[in-house]
């Protein structure tokens, strides 16, 4: 099934390094508009925004195979 996303620019929260300390970088939040899961993925380009959609795919809480897909993307 075809599912659409809803996308939303914001800075994610990121830990890089040794320092163990959270570091917000610029990224997308795509949210399924069937159960409100969510991904978040580094960087605001198409790259990202499909990134997000693919492991939307494999963290679906309801075990569903959907093909997610943004106007954007």
């Amino acid at each position: 099934m075809d599912v659409a996303v809803d996308i939303e620019y914001d800075d994610v929260d990121t830990e890089r390094g040794t320092t163990r300390e959270a570091r917000f970088v610029p990224g997308v939040r795509v949210t399924c508009t069937r159960c409100q899961n969510w991904q978040e993925s580094l960087g605001t380009g198409v790259d990202s925004i499909q990134s997000a959609c693919a492991r939307l795919k494999t963290s679906c809480p309801k075990h569903e195979q959907n093909n997610y897909y943004s106007q954007e993307a």
